[in-house]
């Protein structure tokens, strides 16, 4: 059996390859990890800085480790958590349900059917018995009858 260093020194050395670099992809990298650190911070600390009174009387609090981010990802990100929706989701201790919630609030907004919203609403009884209330003119059968709690 031959002995490794003799097997090493058998072998044609072999000239080492230098590394392929894309174009501009350590500037991408860069910017990616920097968006990355940005969207980090507004997901920790953004619902902080959420437009939460309807009214208007109240301006937010402001972060300060929040207020010193600029740029077009930090606008992006105060726009996605620090509008009229606040989320506080960081300190839940599953990777996974972090991730699937910071997806579906930096994902593209789904389309929204306010005819189906609204025939599901006009349907629920809740809001036939409750909000709504027995019409005074509903015949018997009507749906629009409050029916006995």
């Amino acid at each position: 059996m031959a002995h490794r260093t003799t097997l090493e020194e058998e072998r044609p050395a072999k000239t080492p390859k230098a590394p392929k670099k894309p174009a501009g992809g350590f500037a991408k990298a860069a910017s990616d990890e920097a968006r990355e650190r940005v969207f980090d911070a507004f997901r920790r600390w953004g619902y902080l800085e959420a437009t939460l009174d309807p009214l208007g009387l109240f301006e937010p609090l402001k972060q300060p480790d929040l207020d010193s981010l600029t740029g077009e990802a930090a606008d992006e990100a105060r726009r996605i958590y620090c509008g009229t929706v606040g989320a506080d989701f960081m300190h839940l201790p599953e990777p996974e349900r972090r991730r699937w919630i910071s997806e579906r609030l930096e994902g593209p907004a789904g389309e929204v059917d306010q005819h189906k919203i609204l025939e599901r609403l006009i349907r629920s009884r809740p809001f036939r018995t409750g909000v709504a209330g027995p019409l005074p003119s509903a015949p018997s059968d009507s749906p629009w009858k409050a029916s006995p709690r």
